[in-house]
């Protein structure tokens, strides 16, 4: 004896429509998906002249999910003169929610010239990747922080563009940017 089961048509095309979204609601988003990202882009050059950290410029962003990750990606060029002092880049990043005596990352001596041995101007970029695990769900501001190279020696520029007139091109999106990329978990 033979059966024989039959199912229902089904078509694919109109199940999908009966979702009624335009876009998969962020917490149907399976773990390592992105669930969004903040740009911040540099408008300008900034001067580094001061012996303790500053903050240069700052970048808020506010999670979906408290245990997400943050993916931080950055890049600038930047200005360094070392004809009458050694000149490094001593940069830190701090979340104001914790304080700025905190740094998640920081460099010191990063791309360190000794006016002995070379003693023009130089442009090398400012670059890093890091992770911030930030555990909430209120705006988080994170504070790029700087100062002259071991507080007392050369003054240097961050965002600048090394083109044309330097500084003042007008060839938007070339001083430097910071993307922060939320991650699910």
């Amino acid at each position: 004896m033979t059966v024989r089961a039959h199912k229902p048509e089904f078509n694919f095309r109109a199940k999908l429509k009966e979702l009624d979204y335009d876009r998969v609601p962020y917490e149907k988003m399976p773990a390592g998906s992105v669930v969004q990202s903040s740009l911040y882009e540099m408008t300008g050059r900034y001067y580094i002249s001061g012996a303790s950290y500053a903050t240069i410029f700052s970048h808020t962003m506010t999670p979906k999910f408290a245990s997400s990750r943050l993916v931080h990606q950055f890049w600038s060029k930047t200005n360094m003169n070392n004809t009458s002092a050694n000149t490094g880049q001593d940069y830190r990043i701090t979340r104001t929610d914790i304080g700025d005596a905190t740094a998640l990352i920081q460099a010191s001596w990063q791309n360190y010239f000794n006016r002995s041995d070379f003693s023009s101007d130089y442009y090398p970029p400012v670059d890093f990747t890091f992770v911030d695990e930030a555990q909430t769900l209120q705006p988080i501001t994170y504070n790029f922080r700087a100062r002259i190279y071991g507080g007392t020696a050369g003054s240097w520029y961050i965002g600048d563009t090394n083109y044309s007139n330097g500084h003042t091109d007008t060839l938007r999106g070339n001083y430097g940017w910071w993307l922060i990329t939320e991650i699910r978990q």
